[in-house]
């Protein structure tokens, strides 16, 4: 059987389904500012659309600063779900807080190995002073053996 008589499965879709859920207070502390959010398990509402309307309509692809939402709007939607002021700038200074431990981590990170270098040095000069003050001196040595 040659290469060309090989049939390529093919998958097709006549219809997609947006499911639309609520939002929730995040757990991600990789946002730029303010409070994360996610999605929760609640199911807001659900939309099954041909898949060539759907194509049409869906419109261009977004870029991946477009992709993100805005702080204020995160707070405005965790206020539209039920979150208090409070519970949202607690969660905002959480985030701010991993965020800086992150920072701080990957800046000691870069001086782990100019400290691991110090260390093994620091470790063989004094090894190497020990064992020079251990060697009894050539000098005395002879003076005592003749």
């Amino acid at each position: 059987m040659t290469s060309m008589n090989v049939k390529k499965p093919k998958v097709a879709f006549d219809e997609v389904e947006i499911l639309e859920f609520n939002y929730i207070l995040g757990d991600n502390p990789g946002v730029s500012s303010g409070a994360p959010i996610a999605l929760g398990d609640e199911l807001k509402s659900s939309v099954t659309l041909e898949v060539d309307y759907y194509e049409v309509a869906r419109g261009k692809r977004r870029s991946r600063k477009k992709l993100s939402i805005p702080v204020h709007e995160r707070a405005q939607i965790l206020l539209n779900e039920g979150y208090s002021l409070e519970t949202i700038a607690a969660a905002t200074m959480e985030a701010d807080n991993i965020s800086r431990e992150r920072i701080q981590s990957a800046n000691m990170q870069s001086w782990d190995k100019v400290n691991e270098v110090s260390e093994r040095f620091s470790k063989l000069f004094t090894k190497a002073l020990r064992s020079k003050r251990a060697e009894p001196k050539k000098s005395t040595l002879a003076a005592h053996s003749a």
